[in-house]
């Protein structure tokens, strides 16, 4: 099982190779479950909010298969879940959270 921070890295380069560097601005990676109750990550990637109507679906699938062999290669074997976010997305997250604690 891979660190977060290595993860993350693969996860970075691989969009930025995907989507262009320009548009990728950060990405985010945290451990959690699949559907079915398994280890998964789940990698959000943060993009440039003019340039998310610009993603095409190709990219996307380019950028999941993509993430998906680079982890295993490096001996990663939880299942990715791939995300996409803007920051201002992310911040409306952060404030809805913040107003749902006690």
């Amino acid at each position: 099982m891979l660190q977060d921070a290595r993860i993350r890295e693969i996860a970075l380069e691989t969009a930025r190779e995907a989507f262009a560097p320009r548009r990728v601005e950060d990405a985010l990676v945290e451990p959690g479950f699949d559907s079915s109750g398994e280890d998964a990550l789940w990698i959000m990637i943060v993009i440039a909010s003019a340039d998310m109507p610009l993603l095409n679906g190709s990219d996307m699938i380019r950028f999941m298969m993509t993430v998906r062999e680079r982890l295993e290669r490096e001996g990663e074997q939880r299942r990715s879940i791939p995300r996409f976010a803007t920051p201002e997305d992310l911040a409306e997250d952060l404030i809805a959270d913040a107003d749902s604690e006690p």
